[in-house]
């Protein structure tokens, strides 16, 4: 049986069909659901400054925030609970 399941909130791309089939999916098995949104690491070393660096890893931050709010707030009638870490 299913108990939980890992959904990728990619941004960039719709989400609908993906979040639809793992709600479904989640509901019909009485499963859990997570969504998780990763964002990229900019890394330093090419000699870019660090307030560049730092200007992107917040950058990718708030899409990634954007994405998994967007996720909770499609799905709101079926997520019980719902957490952001940030990094």
């Amino acid at each position: 049986m299913i108990k939980d399941i890992l959904v990728n909130l990619s941004y960039g791309t719709s989400q609908d069909g993906v979040s639809n089939y793992a709600l479904s999916v989640a509901e019909t098995f009485g499963a859990h659901i997570t969504g998780i949104a990763f964002h990229p690491a900019v890394l330093g070393g090419v000699d870019l400054p660090a307030n560049f660096i730092r200007a992107q890893q917040g950058e990718a931050q708030e899409r990634a925030q954007a994405v998994a709010t967007a996720f909770v707030c499609a799905n709101r009638k079926t997520i019980r609970s719902f957490r952001h870490w940030p990094a």
